[in-house]
């Protein structure tokens, strides 16, 4: 296994983590949660709270698309 190789496997390994950090504890202040923002825990209406909801979403949902990426590289990638 390549340095380059091990580098994309320990990448795809914490945004894994991210992932599901946005997924299933948005609230959170570890990873990229956005537990640091007070706008998120204190939306001024309905539609701010389920816009940064959306976001979270969709920031997750992208993280995902460049993980398969990478597995798809690391699995059928020569050196």
């Amino acid at each position: 296994m390549s340095i380059l190789s091990l580098a994309i496997l320990i990448f795809i390994l914490m945004e894994s983590a991210n992932v599901a950090i946005l997924y299933f504890w948005p609230g959170s202040q570890l990873g990229n949660g956005v537990g640091v923002f007070h706008a998120f825990h204190n939306p001024g209406n309905e539609e701010q709270r389920l816009f940064s909801a959306y976001l979270v979403n969709w920031v997750a949902g992208v993280k995902l698309i460049f993980i398969f990426l990478l597995a798809a590289i690391l699995a059928v990638g020569t050196e």
